[in-house]
């Protein structure tokens, strides 16, 4: 079951108000709080929060079609969410790729070649960094 009261306390992070460009982490928010729940509760509601801030975030815009890819894609519930709350421009990449699990790892290929090349791989349009920046080091 999804604890409400523990996603409507995520879903209020100043985050969510902020404007676009806007980006963050994967350590900008402490669970601490789901992982006192039992496990199925705890992946219940990680997974509508995942799904919701998606929702929440593209409801109000003008998209025309949406694919999701990366891991989450093959989580029913998060994708069944959002295309429910999203319509039928929702797809899968899959749907549009066929097979495509090694799409994040080309992804990662290109981010490397791009640092390599010493290009930036983030720039002030699309997260609101200063100005444009490479990622990672070579070691």
């Amino acid at each position: 079951k999804i604890n409400k009261n523990i996603l409507r306390v995520l879903q209020s992070d100043k985050f969510f108000k902020k404007s676009y460009p806007k980006s963050l982490d994967r350590n900008y928010f402490l669970f601490n709080s789901v992982l006192k729940l039992n496990f199925y509760d705890a992946c219940a509601t990680l997974s509508a929060f995942t799904a919701y801030s998606i929702i929440n975030d593209l409801k109000n815009t003008n998209f025309q079609t949406i694919i999701l890819s990366g891991g989450g894609v093959n989580n029913e519930y998060i994708f069944n969410l959002i295309k429910k709350n999203l319509g039928n421009k929702v797809f899968s990449i899959n749907e549009i790729y066929g097979d495509a699990k090694f799409i994040e790892s080309q992804a990662f290929a290109y981010l490397g070649i791009r640092r390599i090349k010493n290009l930036p791989i983030s720039l002030p349009g699309t997260t609101g960094v200063k100005s444009p920046i490479t990622g990672g080091k070579i070691t």
